[in-house]
């Protein structure tokens, strides 16, 4: 997306799928808050560096780097958001400023932070980690819209096509040279995506 689009986009404001935080000590603390609820709900737009009055503050040049390593970082951090889901941060300038944008999709998967699972409305992120009617509906959600939660018991890793694990890992590494499924063998990759998972229903 264009910075001239990304304006047009933040002077419309906040709402379901689009969120601002400033940068100012550091990357907010409820930044994860939101990237779970939007995961769980229908994905979203952060803007890094914008108020919630729409102005764009931007962020300090020679900060920017080591803010969108932290969140990369924390992303893969299976004791910041659970499961882990790769994302990758834009610095894009507008009117002349830097700004962290990131596109968050919507997850097959529901996911928690630090324990706690969000969900997202038009009044910001929702904490419904003790509402079970809540949760439940997200759980089916998911079920009803994403095909890859449905569990195939009888395929082995060796059903697999090997050389799509290899363009797997090339694109992974043209997004971010030092991305962990690099190093990862192929059902440690499968995990990290969330593609493979115990059936604790028929063990």
């Amino acid at each position: 997306m264009n910075p001239e689009k990304l304006n047009e986009i933040i002077q419309q404001g906040e709402g379901i799928d689009f969120e601002f935080k400033l940068v100012q000590q550091g990357v907010p603390e409820n930044l994860h808050e939101t990237i779970c609820a939007f995961l769980n709900r229908n994905g979203g737009n952060i803007f890094l560096g914008v108020d919630n009055n729409k102005n764009i503050i931007g962020i300090e040049h020679t900060k920017i780097q080591n803010y969108i390593n932290q969140i990369i970082s924390s992303v893969n951090n299976p004791n910041k958001l659970s499961p882990t889901f790769y994302l990758s941060p834009e610095t894009i300038e507008i009117n002349g400023k830097q700004v962290i944008y990131i596109f968050i999709p919507e997850s097959s998967q529901v996911l928690s932070t630090s324990g706690k699972i969000f969900d997202r409305n038009y009044d910001g992120d929702l904490n419904i980690s003790n509402n079970n009617a809540l949760i439940s509906a997200l759980y089916q959600k998911k079920q009803l819209t994403f095909t890859e939660n449905k569990k195939y018991t009888y395929i082995k890793l060796s059903d697999l096509r090997e050389d799509l694990f290899v363009r797997i890992r090339k694109m992974a590494a043209n997004n971010r040279p030092n991305h962990p499924w690099l190093e990862m063998d192929d059902l440690e990759l499968m995990k990290s995506a969330s593609l493979y998972q115990k059936d604790f229903w028929h063990c």
